[in-house]
């Protein structure tokens, strides 16, 4: 089989997709595919995570690209074993527009992809073990969208894209960031409990969480911090036009564990970070205290 390579601008940046040839809608089965729904990964390579549940997950995000003036319907998205070409999962209707986003992170309205326009796919795939991980996953689109260039109106597309490397390597063992029992992890791996989660209370220290211990989840050196934000008054988010790079994450710390390996605490309470840039610290090692500074309607880490 041979590969065809789709050359796309997005954004200034050039993204090359690869699709197989005999996987898809072209006008010769076996030549050529047109593409005209292209598809990259965000921040690949991505090595599986071992849960709490015992699995072993691999989440990433999916940017799908409709190139063409036609407006295209997304209608199925495959995971498949690239060494195999064994079906991973299969999503489709209400659980594939679950999972879309549009480009300002929000939930998709629908299923439809307009003409140049992106949209992003939050994928979460679990395996039983380590050993059933595939090496390499490739992806299967079917779609609603342009058959050719010179197409005026949508048609039924169905082909490969945007192929995944999950490396070998083992991911880091984190400890919880937070010491005790009770804790929910929400806007978290992997299927989680919905993107929000909260209630109204009085201030922040209604909040059973406000002051709690944020500890270090592994060994590291201190790379940037901040300590001198006030909390917000919690119940709604802060004026946008309050908000900058530099306080969107309110009182903070990045801790560099080596290896391209990072983790990054935000929100903590005025004048509660301990650490500051260059200080080493070990796992389990108290940062500061839990807050609700920076761009956030409620304290939380």
């Amino acid at each position: 089989m041979r590969r065809i390579r789709t050359l796309v601008l997005v954004a200034g940046l050039v993204v090359v997709v690869t699709a197989r040839a005999g996987d898809g809608a072209g006008p010769q089965p076996g030549g050529d595919v047109f593409t005209a729904i292209v598809g990259t990964i965000l921040a690949g390579p991505v090595p599986a995570v071992h849960g709490t549940d015992g699995r072993h997950h691999v989440v990433y995000e999916l940017v799908l690209t409709n190139t063409e003036a036609v407006p295209a319907t997304l209608q199925a998205v495959e995971v498949r074993n690239r060494a195999n070409d064994a079906r991973l999962a299969r999503f489709e209707g209400d659980q594939l527009l679950g999972m879309l986003r549009a480009m300002n992170a929000r939930p998709a309205a629908s299923l439809e992809l307009p003409a140049n326009e992106s949209r992003v796919v939050l994928l979460s795939i679990a395996f039983s073990s380590v050993e059933t991980v595939p090496r390499l996953l490739d992806h299967r689109l079917d779609a609603l969208a342009a058959i050719s260039p010179a197409a005026t109106a949508p048609s039924p597309i169905s082909y490969r894209l945007a192929p995944l490397e999950v490396p070998a390597r083992a991911a880091p063992v984190l400890r919880p960031p937070l010491e005790g029992k009770g804790w929910l992890v929400v806007n978290g791996c992997c299927d989680g409990t919905g993107a929000h989660r909260g209630a109204i209370l009085a201030n922040v220290r209604s909040w059973v969480g406000y002051g709690a211990i944020v500890r270090a989840a592994a060994a590291g050196r201190v790379v940037a911090s901040r300590n001198d934000l006030s909390d917000q008054i919690p119940g709604s988010r802060p004026d946008p036009h309050t908000i900058t790079v530099d306080n969107v994450d309110g009182n903070f710390v990045v801790l560099d564990h080596g290896g391209g390996i990072y983790t990054f605490y935000a929100h903590f309470q005025p004048k509660s970070v301990k650490v500051v840039r260059g200080d080493r610290v070990e796992a389990g090692q108290e940062l500061g205290r839990l807050g609700n500074t920076g761009n956030t309607s409620g304290p939380h880490l």
